[in-house]
């Protein structure tokens, strides 16, 4: 009796044999690199089958191929396919550590900067994503799919074609699953976007900073003096969120989409109003903080999310 997993990331088939179906417990944890196409993946898998095999890309030994691997005792047979050879042990349980580069097919960087990771959908024997076969297709008792973004990125969305918990933390990632298969997992996601040097021209001063508790959070913009015709656009990690606003006593509400980590909130003066420079009051949070703006210059603040 042959049972089949497709391992997640790097295309490889494994397969255990046994008589009776078992839990199986999966867990992936992938760690990117700065470079944002690069990683370290630290993978485990527990089960009640008597032995389990897997594949490495032909070419390659477990010597050059795993930082580490579990059980250290094995059998490896270079067979006849093109693509992959056989890693043979005892045990229904193993553990690996591989560093790697992902493969065109699975991640993409647009002209936008944006990466997209998606598993392979390639079918085998039927099935396809990451996957585990057994005589009665039961799947995976238990997955986990992690992955750990360095400081510089942020993540834009991600999405299964199997239901789940996701779950984000600070600069991790999380999908959990119970009695699940054929799993489909994409991640999109770029690097942040600091605080520009300049500004259409303009250089830009960060004068100030605040902590907030939450990126669900709103920003109140009013004239913090006399009401002089002010106008201003706001910038936020690389975007505009609004241009052309006329600044008035009374308090004008925006949405702040904000990011956990750092954010760079800059202000950009489209006049001087009657009475230079152009100045507003900053609300956020509960926070108060004054940017100026003139011909020359743009001031800035950074918001920094627990």
């Amino acid at each position: 009796m042959n049972l089949r997993i497709l391992l997640p990331l790097f295309g490889l088939i494994g397969a255990l044999t046994g008589a009776v179906a078992q839990e199986v417990r999966f867990e992936s944890i992938t760690y990117l690199n700065e470079d944002g196409q690069s990683y370290t993946n630290y993978a485990n898998l527990k089960s009640g089958y008597l032995t389990i095999y897997t594949y490495l890309p032909k070419g390659r030994t477990p010597q050059d191929y795993y930082e580490y691997l579990y059980p250290n005792q094995y059998d490896w047979q270079e067979i006849g396919d093109e693509n992959f050879d056989k890693i043979n042990f005892m045990g229904g349980d193993y553990a690996m550590i591989i560093k790697d580069a992902f493969e065109p097919d699975v991640l993409t960087v647009g002209a936008d900067g944006v990466y997209t990771y998606r598993v392979s959908e390639t079918k085998i024997n039927n099935h396809y994503g990451l996957f585990w076969e057994s005589p009665n297709n039961s799947g995976f008792t238990e997955f986990n799919y992690v992955w750990v973004f360095p400081e510089a990125f942020e993540i834009l969305s991600y999405r299964a074609n199997r239901e789940g918990e996701w779950v984000e933390r600070s600069n991790s990632l999380s999908f959990f699953a119970e009695k699940t298969n054929d799993v489909v997992i994409e991640i999109r996601y770029r690097k942040k976007r600091a605080v520009p040097e300049q500004l259409s021209e303009r250089e830009v001063r960060l004068v100030d900073s605040l902590r907030v508790e939450t990126t669900l959070t709103s920003l109140k913009v009013r004239d913090n003096g006399t009401e002089d015709g002010d106008i201003i656009s706001l910038y936020l990690n690389g975007e505009w969120i609004v241009r052309g606003l006329k600044v008035k006593k009374e308090a004008i509400e925006l949405s702040l989409p904000l990011r956990r980590g750092k954010n760079y909130l800059v202000m950009y003066a489209e006049n001087e109003g009657r009475i230079p420079p152009n100045t507003a009051m900053m609300e956020i949070a509960g926070q108060y903080r004054t940017l100026n703006s003139t011909a020359d210059t743009s001031e800035g603040i950074e918001i920094f999310v627990e």
